[in-house]
């Protein structure tokens, strides 16, 4: 009967699991609740974003199940499978929360995000009892569900592209390169080809530095420019997928035509393997109304895979003038202070021939000095890396340099994202690239319903009163929707 009550709400066939089988009775040892008047607190707080999530919680064991749950439903596709993911996320997200780990059914019944959510309390209920969720390891020891994780690790390949390969019987990313029925786009050569470097998470360590190389690039052309990392390493995490890195100046205005310039002196430095430049998209009606499919902001930005010496990846040193590892550091100065575009400059680091890079590309910031120019050349680039004799001239650089998987190479492959936002928008681009994923739908959710307000990563707009407000740190968005300030290490929802 759980069985056929379980396929009914899920609205398709499920494995049958442990949990589904007819057993002995387990004697389970109930133990006393949460205090009364945390649970109460807790249970008032409909939304995630007025809890404290920390990063490190009580409940990993049972969080973990449930975001696998998550992933699998993903993998799915679907817009029913679109609501069991966020049902699993909104669970998770309400066990991060809980101020002592789960001991009892009792503890977690009526929390807001899983009273309803049956599916959910089976398996905290029989990781409780069993120690382990068999329903879990199903999906882990379940070959569709590996080749999906393998094949979504793919820059550029979603679980659309992967459901697609796995239908035409490929299993591994030798099936993939060896497939002449597969068109691979340029993300996904490049994705294939630096597939174990990318996969391998970034350190804290190499995200400093590459905000270091690119915040010394920006104040060269920029004075006063600003690169700030966001994303889980500003809550806390000590690795990361990629490095999100938001760019501004405190002039309004003074951004425009900055990317472009950012751009060129990397790639004559020969710290960009790849780049895919998006032109800002941004108007006040993108603040005003907001679609619940739209992920993305509409920002300036540059979607690259960075050129990370390996020397830099350690973190056993700084650098001194000429790129080597200093035998003493000077303990006044701060590693920013040490890192420098001097610093910068000497590294050789890798293959480097600009005669495959566009010319266009190479001279255009001493070719175009004014910033309106620039910002003309930041629509070009775009166009040219968007063309495919674009991507091939620039993609040659790396193929003729040979072979990018072995270990010859004395760089490694780190995703890395410039994203360039007017001061005016700071705050709310910074939140909004601080995440977590379930923060934002979160207090987003919170402004529409309780406030009358869209919140985006642009602005907050006040719909009763139809007008913009204004909002010069996080902190100020916060009273605005009048929520209690949650600190970036708190919304790890």
């Amino acid at each position: 009967m759980e069985w056929f009550t379980t396929c009914m709400e899920e609205g398709l066939p499920v494995p049958v699991t442990h949990g589904h089988r007819l057993k002995v009775e387990a004697k389970v040892t109930t133990i006393t609740s949460l205090p009364s008047v945390l649970m109460t607190c807790y249970q008032d707080a409909k939304y995630s974003c007025q809890r404290i999530t920390p990063l490190n919680h009580h409940n990993k064991t049972f969080t973990d199940a449930l975001e696998i749950l998550e992933k699998h439903a993903d993998f799915l596709g679907g817009d029913n499978n679109a609501s069991r993911a966020l049902a699993f996320r909104k669970a998770s997200a309400a066990l991060k929360a809980l101020p002592r780990p789960v001991r009892s059914m009792n503890e977690v019944d009526n929390l807001c995000d899983l009273k309803g959510g049956r599916h959910c309390k089976r398996v905290v209920q029989e990781i409780l009892e069993e120690g382990f969720s068999s329903e879990i390891e199903d999906i882990l020891n379940d070959v569709w569900f590996q080749t999906m994780k393998l094949f979504t690790g793919i820059f550029g390949c979603g679980a659309a592209t992967s459901r697609k390969w796995y239908d035409m019987n490929l299993r591994s990313l030798e099936d993939i390169r060896n497939c002449p029925e597969v068109n691979l786009t340029t993300e996904q050569r490049y994705g294939l080809d630096f597939y174990d470097d990318i996969n391998t998470p970034v350190t804290r360590h190499e995200a400093e530095v590459i905000q270091q190389i690119v915040e010394a690039e920006a104040e060269q052309i920029l004075p006063g420019a600003t690169v700030t990392v966001t994303g889980g390493f500003s809550r806390g995490k000590g690795t990361g997928h990629d490095v999100d890195l938001l760019i501004s100046h405190p002039v309004e205005g003074k951004e425009e035509g900055l990317l472009a310039q950012i751009l060129n002196a990397l790639h004559k430095k020969n710290f960009l393997a790849y780049t895919d430049v998006h032109n800002s998209s941004y108007s006040e009606a993108a603040i005003r109304q907001i679609k619940r499919s739209q992920v993305m902001d509409h920002f300036e930005r540059c979607f690259s895979i960075f050129r990370l010496p390996r020397h830099l990846t350690r973190d056993d040193g700084k650098l001194s003038t000429d790129g080597h590892k200093e035998e003493q550091t000077d303990p006044s100065k701060s590693p920013h202070e040490r890192t420098t575009a001097r610093t910068i400059l000497p590294l050789d680091v890798a293959y480097r021939d600009t005669e495959n890079f566009p010319q266009e590309t190479l001279e255009r910031d001493q070719s175009n000095s004014n910033r309106s120019t620039a910002g003309k050349n930041a629509s070009t680039e775009s166009r040219h890396v968007g063309t495919s004799s674009g991507r091939k001239q620039i993609l040659r650089v790396d193929l003729e340099a040979g072979t990018l998987r072995d270990g010859g190479r004395n760089w490694v492959a780190r995703r890395v994202d410039l994203i360039i936002t007017p001061q005016s928008q700071y705050a709310f681009a910074l939140m909004g690239w601080i995440g977590s994923r379930m923060f934002n739908r979160s207090i987003r959710d919170y402004a529409n319903r309780e406030m009358n307000m869209t919140l985006t990563s642009h602005g907050l707009f006040d719909k009763t009163k139809n007008a913009l407000i204004s909002a010069k740190t996080q902190r100020e968005i916060f009273e605005h929707l009048k929520l209690e300030y949650r600190e970036p290490e708190e919304r790890n929802c």
